[in-house]
């Protein structure tokens, strides 16, 4: 039985966390799961504390990641650890949301964490 993956993405206003939360959200939705997301702003205006929980399984009826239970958070690093969305999957994600004139960057640091979680 596959299980419920709970994931919390958290940093500061302007570190992209919203966008990543999104992403992942998006790429789980496209790989056929029930998806539930919640953010928390705080004064997340370039420099507060942003959270934001991605939760996504066969049936989530919470978008709040427990204490203790969250599984991992960096979007490249946790793409390889996450074998229920496929690669290709998270590829066509984030080409289809990163605005054009960042995406090579980030595509770029996706498959580096990517690759990096592979040797780990």
């Amino acid at each position: 039985m596959i299980e419920t993956t709970n994931l919390i993405f958290a940093g500061v206003g302007g570190q992209g966390v919203l966008l990543i939360a999104e992403l992942t959200a998006q790429a789980a939705v496209r790989a056929g799961f029930d998806v539930k997301q919640t953010e928390v702003h705080g004064v997340s205006q370039r420099g507060g504390s942003v959270e934001s929980h991605v939760r996504f399984g066969p049936e989530v009826h919470s978008p709040l990641v427990m204490p203790g239970q969250a599984d991992v958070v960096m979007l490249g690093a946790m793409s390889g650890l996450v074998p229920q969305v496929p690669q290709e999957v998270w590829l066509e994600t984030l080409s289809e949301r990163i605005p054009a004139k960042h995406r090579a960057l980030n595509l770029k640091a996706f498959e580096t964490g990517r690759a990096l979680s592979a040797e780990g």
